[in-house]
């Protein structure tokens, strides 16, 4: 029944996604977490979650309804996933999940906006003489 629920809010999505590595299946368990959180929301608010053994009267439906409505909680994924992110890239890369010319691609592009804005800021320096 509450899986049931799950999906039918979630529109058939999972939450947990399991990756390459198990420290990437926390993060983007966390950040599919995050992406559902409208969806979570408005289950634990529906008449069918009220009506089931989970809803917000049962003394186990209580800590679910509450972490959902939390504004804490979802900060708390929120800041977790800003703060993982960076590293959960740097082990990727290390890993090998990351094709290397991703990382010259990268490196290129972040190469090409600085000579860029480097030429505008020359030519805008000339054209005021």
């Amino acid at each position: 029944m509450t899986l049931a629920l799950m999906r039918k809010a979630t529109k058939k999505r999972d939450i947990v996604r399991s990756g390459v590595t198990k420290f990437a299946t926390s993060f983007l368990t966390l950040q599919s977490l995050a992406e559902k959180k409208e969806a979570l929301k408005v289950m634990v608010t529906s008449n069918e979650w009220r009506k089931s053994k989970w809803g917000p009267s049962s003394t186990k439906g209580k800590t679910p309804y509450a972490t959902m409505l939390s504004k804490s909680f979802w900060n708390g994924v929120s800041l977790c996933l800003k703060v993982f992110a960076p590293l959960v890239k740097v082990l990727r890369l290390v890993d090998g999940t990351i094709p290397q010319w991703a990382l010259y691609m990268e490196n290129y592009k972040r190469q090409n906006k600085r000579s860029y804005r480097h030429a505008n800021l020359k030519r805008l320096n000339t054209s005021r003489y």
